[in-house]
């Protein structure tokens, strides 16, 4: 009896033994130094790295995370370290930390040009010592000399050449993302506004009150698997925020193609609660969520299906239906941004949209058809709104 009982523990023991063997021999996963270059990685189809360390490409719809677009060419990796979109390096936590000062940003091609000066009459109308960067997507040597010959207005060259050359296609406007990201990375907080914005009251303070009200806070909730916001009824206003509405859904204007990179709840984009704004005038600071919704929205301008698909085109015929009909049209960066904003916000702009609304901008709907100098300008009406003023489109700036 004693030696079976012997024999039951050696048995015990054996068998032990023979299980921890097979377990150190099994193959493990194992990563490796790889080089210093994108790669597809892994079988989820999304993986990419750069400099050894390995990032999600795909998009991801935030109530359903199962729900995925296509990967993004690993390439762009590259581009978003440089834009600052790859780390949460230098973000800033309006908990914690105070807004920086936001710079007021527009960018200029040629047919622009007295667009934008107005623009700049404007701003220097509310605000005389506020600095301006101007970013010119293709000015002539002359137009650009009389912006640069302008106080406190620094005129930059976009980097075209960095970027793929699709991105040259200014109608297409990939620029505007890359540009906002630049700024970003550079100011911290930002005003980016379109030639067309013309500001009507001082109304900043409105606007960072929704996001300066995080001071203090320290406790947060997660609204979605994209963004952390402070918990508070009254301070739930992520840090990219449009203002000014379209008066359409985002489902009329976004072709199909889109959703191939970002997908969306279809039926949620056709409720008047996701309603469009113009994604030419937003207040930026560089908080987490705010990159979180900058880099897809850099990805989708890199990408050449994703900003501009195949049969994209600008003009909308909505007829009797703004929100549940497809206009067969495409409205690029407006498209892109308002589409992340809605998924991440829960489709209901009272989510994501500032509180100021038309009462402080209005945008000019006009466009310069010929001009020789300053005091000999026509304008060619394409919109109900007020004709701008002799006095606006002759003020000087100086």
């Amino acid at each position: 009896m004693v030696l079976s009982r012997k024999l039951q523990v050696l048995i015990a023991c054996a068998i032990f033994f023979l299980m921890y063997i097979l377990i150190i021999s099994s193959p493990a996963t194992v990563v490796v130094d790889q080089p210093q270059t994108s790669y597809f990685l892994g079988n989820d189809g999304c993986s990419c790295t750069h400099k050894n360390v390995t990032y999600d490409f795909c998009y991801h719809l935030p109530k359903n995370w199962t729900i995925k677009g296509r990967r993004f060419n690993c390439s762009f990796s590259s581009h978003l370290e440089k834009l600052g979109l790859l780390s949460k390096a230098k973000v800033i936590d309006l908990m914690t930390e105070k807004m920086p000062t936001p710079m007021f940003v527009s960018a200029m091609s040629e047919n622009h040009f007295m667009e934008g000066l107005n623009l700049i009459a404007n701003i220097r109308r509310f605000w005389p010592r506020q600095r301006v960067i101007v970013y010119d997507l293709g000015l002539k040597p002359k137009t650009k000399k009389k912006l640069q010959e302008m106080c406190l207005v620094e005129v930059r060259r976009f980097p075209f050449k960095s970027y793929p050359h699709y991105v040259r296609q200014l109608k297409q406007y990939r620029w505007k993302p890359l540009l906002i990201a630049m700024m970003l990375k550079e100011f911290g907080a930002l005003w980016y506004m379109d030639t067309s914005i013309r500001w009507k009251r001082d109304c900043r303070d409105s606007v960072y009150s929704e996001i300066t009200c995080r001071s203090g806070l320290n406790r947060t909730f997660t609204r979605s698997p994209l963004t952390t916001v402070p918990i508070n009824a009254n301070c739930t206003k992520p840090a990219y925020m449009l203002h000014l509405p379209a008066d359409h859904g985002i489902f009329p204007a976004t072709h199909p193609g889109m959703y191939k990179y970002i997908p969306t709840d279809i039926d949620a984009i056709k409720k008047k609660s996701a309603m469009v704004h113009n994604a030419g005038f937003a207040f930026i600071v560089r908080t987490a969520e705010a990159m979180d919704l900058l880099k897809w929205y850099a990805l989708c301008a890199l990408e050449d299906e994703c900003m501009a698909p195949h049969g994209a085109k600008r003009r909308c015929n909505f007829k009797n239906d703004r929100f549940n009909r497809y206009a067969d049209c495409h409205r690029y960066d407006q498209s892109a941004i308002n589409l992340l904003l809605a998924n991440s916000y829960g489709y209901d702009i009272a989510n994501y949209i500032s509180n100021i609304g038309n009462g402080a901008t209005i945008i000019l709907q006009f466009r310069i058809t010929d001009w020789r100098s300053w005091a000999d300008v026509k304008v060619e009406r394409v919109a109900k709104h007020d004709k701008p003023t002799q006095s606006e489109l002759l003020l000087k700036i100086h």
